[in-house]
Formats: C-alpha cells, sequence, structure tokens
C-alpha cells in the first residue's frame, strides 16, 4: 500500500505528511553509511530530505534501472530481492542485493552518472528512491557540516576512478562496508584538522575567523560544541549498523 492509495493521508496537513515520511524513510535513509554519519552532525536536514523520498512496490521480473540510463536516484532496497547484472560480461560485478543494500551512490558525488548495468526483481520488492539533487541541496544548506561532505566526496570519488583504473570497469554498486567506513573517518579527521576548542568550548576554524557571516552562522546553530564532539566520534569509530553491500566483487 502506497500513500497515494490511502485516501486518508492525502487529505492530512502538510505537517503531519512530513511527519509521515521522516517516520517511515528515515530509517532507510541512515541505511547509507555517509548518511547515517551524517545525522549525527545534522538529524534536522536528513528528516527534511525524507519528505522528498519515495517508494515502490514491484513483482517479480521488473526492470529497475538499466544500463548507460541518465541517473538521479540512490536506490535502496527496502525489502525482497534485487538482481545486478554489470553491462559488462564481467560477472565479478554482479550481485544480489537485499533489504538495507543500495545502489548508485555515485550519483550524489559525480555529476552526470550514468548507470553501469541493470536492476531487476527478483522477489515482490519495496524499493525507495532517493533523489541526489535534493542531497546535494540540503548538503549545501548547513556551512557547518559542508566540509566534512566535501571530503568525503572527494575521497569517494578518487577511490572509484581508482578503482576503474584497476578492473577497466565502473560499477554502481557501493564499495564493501569496511572501504566506506574507511573514506568516513579519514573525512571526518580531515574536517577535524581545521578546528580547535577554545576555553568556553567553542568551535573556531580559520574559515570562520576570516568570514564574520560564517561565524555568526554557525553560532546561531547553538550545536558548535556538540557537532565537533559528533565529529571526533564519526573519526573515532564510524558507526558499524550497515551490512556489506551485496555479493560485490572488484
Amino acid at each position: 500500500i502506497q500513500e497515494k492509495d490511502v485516501p486518508i493521508l492525502v487529505s492530512l496537513p502538510e505537517s503531519l505528511k512530513w511527519k509521515l515520511h521522516e517516520e517511515i524513510f528515515l530509517p532507510q535513509l541512515v541505511k547509507v553509511p555517509l548518511l547515517f554519519n551524517y545525522s549525527l552532525l545534522n538529524l534536522e536536514i536528513c528528516r527534511q530530505v525524507c519528505r522528498s523520498l519515495s517508494d515502490s512496490f514491484h513483482n517479480p521480473g521488473c526492470e529497475i534501472m538499466s544500463v548507460d540510463f541518465p541517473a538521479e536516484n540512490v536506490i535502496l532496497i527496502g525489502s525482497g530481492i534485487c538482481a545486478y547484472k554489470h553491462g559488462s560480461d564481467e560477472e565479478d560485478f554482479n550481485a544480489v542485493l537485499q533489504q538495507g543494500d543500495f545502489l548508485a551512490e555515485h550519483t550524489i558525488w559525480i555529476v552526470g552518472w550514468t548507470y553501469c548495468g541493470d536492476l531487476n526483481t527478483e522477489t515482490n520488492s519495496e524499493l525507495v528512491s532517493i533523489p541526489c539533487r535534493v542531497l546535494r541541496s540540503a548538503f549545501c544548506e548547513d556551512p557547518a557540516s559542508i566540509g566534512f561532505v566535501q571530503n568525503y566526496a572527494k575521497a569517494f570519488h578518487e577511490r572509484t576512478c581508482e578503482d576503474a583504473m584497476q578492473t577497466g570497469w565502473f560499477t554502481d554498486v557501493s564499495l564493501d562496508r569496511t572501504d566506506l567506513k574507511d573514506l568516513i573517518r579519514k573525512a571526518a579527521e580531515q574536517d577535524m584538522k581545521k578546528f580547535d576548542v577554545n576555553s568556553e568550548g567553542k568551535r573556531l576554524s580559520e574559515v570562520q575567523q576570516a568570514d564574520p557571516e560564517m561565524r555568526q552562522t554557525i553560532s546561531q546553530t547553538g550545536r558548535s560544541f556538540n557537532f565537533r564532539q559528533a565529529l571526533k566520534s564519526i573519526a573515532a569509530a564510524p558507526h558499524d549498523r550497515v551490512t556489506t553491500r551485496g555479493s560485490v566483487l572488484g
């Protein structure tokens, strides 16, 4: 059953619809490792992103995405089993994806990404679409955490290109859990290097000191010290809640 199929939900006030979307989609959203760790820095942004998410239900044998098609969404498996077939003849790039797995995080960080393979449902499946344009816009709304996001985006892009150089192919299947954790940890560590904490426990940086408007923006959030503590926890040990991405090889 989808939201549009329940008449009473259509007539709900927007504020209640947003709350409903948060309840449904936030647990799905944070299954993406980067987004879970980002939620530690700015949970409100993640809640706003949930308002733009949608899910869809498919019978076995449905084509969800096809090779060379322009990619606009990260696709998360809410339930069921899906088969990913790479556009090459290399079977090692194929993958079976189940609940909690996701494809095409690359669409967030690499502009102009096209799908590298086909995705078809093997069983009755629920899929959640996360629009990359919504995520990019949301990340830019928070000057306090943009450095962490930029560090991760750069590292993700570099690692994706390195893997393609070694294997000869790009793929929509994300890196495995260990590699993603390593990228997240390094992104947090790099951002931590830019900051000091004075005797009052307020977050300071070269950027803030040079830009009064930035300093005022972060000060008004009232979460300077907590933000740094969250960054520190991410750098120390990214959350180990998400399982390995399907049966990815290479």
